[in-house]
């Protein structure tokens, strides 16, 4: 699945370059395709909304933030630019002064390792609301009354048939999505060293970076464009490695912040596990997000997967659970170890007993307990 709207995201971007929609002067259109394609163009292009996608994926709030800002209180000498100019969707004050409020509350945190896990556990719902946001200023746009016959097109594509729009709200979200992942990741591995001024450094070049990115659009959207597709190229290369990375360090906060809210939370214990392989088992890559379940020939351990056949690896041996720092693991006597988190630190020996296997709580303690917390998260 996300092979496919990956390769969608990647031709639409070239495409906006290209500005196919003015394929309407291509002979063999019928005259409603030719009107469709006239009132497309006459919308804000293409290229104005994919190209700020950049900055905003390296920060969603502050992303729209100025770019609603610009919209708004812009000065008269900037350049042309409908999706900056009084008429764009994001000339909203209340639009801006919301999503400055959001950004001052999502980024104060990131400032300290301390607060961090707070802003890591909103940074999901960060992300997601921006998407949203975006196309639905995106779709609204392009169903106003002026051009309801003209937003009604549909781009024929193989099997399936969808709207020229639609395409478009699919791109930017893949677009945001595969960036900010991997922005997340590089977040995460700064929360975990153990310099202290690292956190707030990080975030103050994480803001720079989107400010002069935004700078390049005003000037130029084309050269923001480019940039955005060797970014999101950059990142797509290794989306896939850090996207599992990225669901296992998820994992581990959330449980480590939801623990201290409620430390009762790990009970009872589920019958599927969820784990995350330290390393490649089988089939099954390392750190995928996957289920343990104890069956009648031993253990079974499934990664679901998208659209395709879930991968399933059997397991056999008496397992061992130890308890480290921000994790614990199952290890097995032939070598696989699976890490899950600490949830469930009340009640390991009953887990390791539920899946037949002991507790051990032997382990000595590491000679640098900084380190050790980080090996955790490799």
């Amino acid at each position: 699945m996300w092979r496919v709207l990956t390769i969608l995201t990647v031709f639409l971007l070239f495409a906006a370059i290209t500005q196919i929609p003015t394929l309407g002067q291509t002979p063999g259109l019928a005259p409603g395709q030719q009107v469709v394609v006239e009132g497309i163009t006459r919308q804000i292009s293409t290229i104005e909304w994919l190209a700020p996608l950049a900055p905003i994926a390296l920060s969603p709030f502050f992303g729209i933030t100025l770019l609603s800002g610009l919209a708004c209180y812009g000065p008269d000498w900037l350049p042309d630019n409908v999706l900056l100019s009084s008429q764009s969707p994001l000339a909203n004050p209340t639009l801006f002064w919301t999503f400055l409020m959001l950004t001052v509350l999502t980024s104060v945190p990131r400032f300290s390792k301390v607060s961090k896990p707070i802003a890591q556990f909103t940074d999901f719902l960060e992300t997601y609301s921006a998407i949203i946001v975006l196309v639905g200023l995106k779709l609204i746009t392009n169903l106003a009354p002026a051009v309801e016959t003209e937003s009604s097109v549909m781009v024929n594509a193989g099997l399936f048939s969808m709207s020229y729009d639609v395409l478009i709200a699919i791109a930017m979200a893949v677009n945001v999505i595969v960036i900010n992942a991997v922005k997340f990741f590089f977040e995460l591995l700064v929360w975990v060293t153990p310099v202290p001024a690292l956190d707030a450094c990080f975030e103050i070049a994480n803001k720079s970076i989107c400010v002069g990115l935004m700078a390049i659009y005003v000037f130029s959207p084309l050269t923001a464009m480019i940039l955005n597709i060797v970014m999101f190229l950059a990142c797509l290369f290794i989306f896939n490695w850090v996207r599992r990375r990225e669901l296992f360090f998820r994992t581990v906060v959330l449980d480590y912040v939801l623990g201290k809210i409620n430390p009762r939370r790990g009970q009872p214990i589920p019958e599927r596990l969820v784990v995350f392989p330290a390393f490649h088992v089988g089939s099954i890559k390392r750190r995928s997000r996957c289920h343990l379940v104890k069956t009648e020939n031993g253990l079974e351990l499934t990664c679901r997967r998208w659209l395709r056949s879930p991968l399933r690896e059997n397991l056999t041996g008496k397992v061992v659970v130890e308890k480290d720092y921000w994790t614990n693991s199952i290890n097995l006597p032939s070598g696989e170890k699976l890490t899950f988190s600490n949830r469930y630190n009340d009640s390991l020996p009953q887990l390791a007993e539920q899946f037949g296997g002991t507790f051990s709580d032997l382990t000595p303690p590491p000679a640098d307990l900084k380190l050790a917390r980080q090996v955790e998260f490799r």
